[in-house]
């Protein structure tokens, strides 16, 4: 780009109009590149941000799915503890039944 010192040497020595134009081309230019640059590089940070959030999607569904087995193995040891429980605990009818007993043999 020419400089401001460097534009008046040349403006003058090539005349004020064509001086003119050759800036307003050579703004021009510029204006193009930047248009064209703008969109490749807006798409490249597009596509690096997407990358981004699809390495995050996959950490989070990995992540889900630790959490959903180790969810799985909690609940099925709570169940099996429930059973042992059960089966170890006599039945209602059987309480009752020995409660009323004693209670019998105090009168």
């Amino acid at each position: 780009m020419i400089t401001s010192k460097k534009q008046g040497s040349v403006c003058s020595e090539i005349g004020g109009s064509v001086c003119t134009e050759m800036q307003g081309s050579l703004w021009s230019g510029q204006v193009g590149s930047l248009s064209t640059e703008f969109p490749v590089n807006r798409f490249r940070v597009t596509h690096r941000q997407k990358k981004v959030i699809e390495a995050q999607k996959k950490e989070v569904e990995d992540q889900k799915e630790v959490v959903e087995e180790k969810q799985k193995e909690i609940l099925d040891s709570i169940h099996y503890a429930k059973r042992i429980q059960t089966a170890l605990m006599p039945n209602e009818k059987y309480i009752d039944r020995n409660i009323r007993a004693l209670q019998r043999k105090q009168k």
